[in-house]
């Protein structure tokens, strides 16, 4: 069977080689065309299938905005204020941890439009939680935008702009999924309590019959043929191991189908591109010849 990676070379080879001197002569929307194709190409390197159970599917859609407003305030204050079950505490700081070390990546970035020279040069004070593996980030003051508390026109444009980076909201999106397994877990987690509360044995109680709302099963494909399996320790447990593994591999299949028809349709849009650029190119040469004859 052919891999993704060996089905993109082949895409690939159909490509004709551009001279710099053409390249040079192709018209500026190629060039926009080919930047606004970053942040798609960055998210199709690598095929990433998790087969979840969770207790109800929420019909939401990804709000950028929403995703990010509820993020933001998580902190171990807010968690106990909010009454979030306690077993699921570090998980939530993950998550916003998650957050705050994007955005110092981006303003570490020299090629992003977020980037900052002055983060760079005094970065061990500036941004400890990229050098620092021991460090809690909630410790820490944060860089992020306040989307609830803006200080003004100035802080809302910088959460929009922030939102305006498909580097940035490729992860947001991964974190927002995230974050409603957890939320659903939160629920569940909260209603045992309430409906068990005067039962000493409702701790071990819980633990056997959660099932819900976690990563069971997750299989990684990276365009140059890597392959990393991961299943959770419950999954070996579960009454229904054999069907989630099922589903798993039916999952898998169909993503990975979808998932290189995806490559060469990117593929054969950049050659498009690159052969309307070529041929607009080699008409205005000829145009030009024609003229000084």
């Amino acid at each position: 069977m052919t891999t993704a990676f060996e089905n993109l070379q082949n895409q690939a080879k159909r490509v004709k080689p551009v001279s710099p001197s053409t390249t040079r002569k192709l018209p500026e929307q190629l060039n926009d065309f080919v930047r606004s194709l970053g942040g798609v190409l960055v998210d199709v390197t690598a095929l990433e299938v998790n087969t979840m159970v969770v207790e109800y599917i929420s019909g939401n859609k990804f709000i950028p905005w929403e995703v990010y407003r509820d993020i933001y305030p998580i902190s171990r204050v807010y968690l106990e204020q909010q009454g979030y079950h306690p077993t699921l505490h570090k998980q939530y700081l993950d998550l916003r941890s998650q957050l705050e070390l994007q955005y110092s990546l981006l303003l570490t970035d020299p090629g992003s439009a977020f980037y900052d020279s002055s983060v760079i040069d005094n970065i061990r004070e500036t941004s400890p939680i990229l050098t620092d593996p021991t460090i809690d980030s909630m410790d820490l003051p944060t860089r992020l935008p306040d989307p609830i508390n803006p200080t003004g026109a100035e802080e809302v444009t910088k959460v929009r702009h922030l939102l305006s980076s498909s580097n940035f909201l490729c992860h947001l999106r991964k974190m927002s999924e995230l974050k409603a397994a957890l939320d659903s877990r939160n629920r569940r987690l909260l209603r045992h309590a309430v409906a068990f509360a005067d039962d000493s044995q409702s701790d071990e109680a819980l633990q056997n019959s959660i099932f819900n709302d976690i990563i069971y099963a997750q299989t990684v494909i990276q365009l140059d043929g890597d392959i990393v399996n991961r299943y959770a320790e419950e999954l070996f447990d579960h009454p229904h191991r054999d069907a989630i593994l099922a589903i798993h591999r039916d999952s898998l299949t169909t993503s990975e189908n979808q998932w290189r028809g995806l490559l060469s349709f990117i593929i054969d849009i950049i050659q498009s591109t690159i052969d309307r650029g070529m041929f607009r190119a080699a008409k205005r040469r000829k145009m030009r010849e024609s003229s000084r004859n």
